[in-house]
């Protein structure tokens, strides 16, 4: 009787509850090609093998829609890159280990923006960084392509410029 108990709460003490951050960064490992693409998204994570590690893991956070939906309000590009930059440095774990532990507080601002890709890209970050202190929540795409080309925010970043412009302006 004793060896049972004693197995049981070893068992039940090292367990996981379900956590935000913990259930996100499993999603990304094993779905993250699916993030923000809706039906396919969903398949990916209720898929029989993925949903057996994820639900643990998951069960009741809501992750599964946060990951897999490409449409929630309130987003806001700027403030995102802002609080990301300040969180999160840049590097190839970036996006898997960083970004999840603060996704409580960027998921609000940030959800669907694909700005984790440019925040945490080495390469990359210093400009849409600066996309963001100097151009912020400019009105229209023409506008803020003006601002974009006025204080040539995305001059460092030769190579992908036209890239960030069109993702930070939009068409």
């Amino acid at each position: 009787m004793f060896t049972f108990l004693a197995l049981t709460v070893a068992v039940l003490t090292t367990s996981q509850a379900p956590s935000g951050a913990v259930c996100m960064k499993k999603m990304l490992d094993l779905c993250g090609n699916f993030e923000r693409t809706g039906t396919a998204c969903y398949d990916c994570i209720k898929n029989t093998t993925n949903h057996q590690v994820l639900s643990p893991l998951c069960h009741g956070t809501h992750m599964g829609d946060y990951f897999c939906n490409s449409s929630l309000p309130g987003v806001n590009k700027a403030d995102c890159l802002i609080s990301m930059r300040q969180n999160c440095a840049p590097s190839d774990t970036c996006q898997k280990d960083c970004l999840p532990t603060y996704f409580v507080q960027l998921q609000p601002i940030c959800h669907g923006t694909g700005s984790g890709k440019y925040v945490c890209n080495t390469t990359t970050s210093d400009c849409v960084g600066l996309a963001a202190a100097k151009c912020p929540n400019q009105p229209t795409p023409q506008a803020c392509k003006t601002c974009v080309a006025t204080n040539k925010v995305f001059q460092g970043c030769q190579d992908a410029a036209a890239e960030l412009e069109g993702w930070y302006c939009g068409n």
